[in-house]
Formats: C-alpha cells, structure tokens, sequence
C-alpha cells in the first residue's frame, strides 16, 4: 500500500522545500547555533561550521536524488521501473 508516482512527484519536493525552510529558519534565527556556540564554550557546544558542512552535502545529494526521479521512465526499460519503485516506495 504506497502512494502513486505522481503523488510522489508531489511530496517529495514538498517535504524538501519545508525541511531546507526550517534550516534556514534555524541558521538565520535569534539565538542560532553560533549564538549558543559562543555563550557557552565547551567541548559539547555545537560547532556550527560542522554542522552547515555536515548538512550542505546532503542537500546537494538530496537534489541529485530529486532529479533522478523525475528523470527516471518506467515506460524505457524494466531496471529503470524497478528503480523506479524502490524510489516511489521510499517517498
């Protein structure tokens, strides 16, 4: 029982666009992550360098991964509809 492939054309970028929000909304909020790195030096505090480089990359393959299930045709070949599943079901 999963969604269809248009549905996930749908909710995938959805779910994109509202996680990258909430991201930005925590970077360029007041007191973010640097604000609480610098009021509380220790070795536990959150390092916020660490964390944009952390997370930067995995924006970038999650558009890659985006562009791949556009781009993907079940009607081309039967190893493109099985990716093409596996990728609908994890949507």
């Amino acid at each position: 029982m999963g969604i269809s492939y248009s549905t996930a054309k749908w909710v995938a970028p959805l779910s994109f666009v509202i996680d990258f929000a909430a991201q930005q909304y925590g970077m360029l909020s007041s007191p973010n992550m640097k604000d609480v790195h610098d009021a509380n030096l220790s070795f536990w505090s959150p390092q916020p360098y660490f964390i944009a480089g952390f997370f930067f990359p995995q924006q970038l393959f999650q558009l890659a991964w985006l562009y791949r299930l556009y781009k993907l045709d079940a009607k081309k070949s039967v190893q493109e509809k099985g990716e093409l599943d596996i990728m609908v079901d994890f949507v």
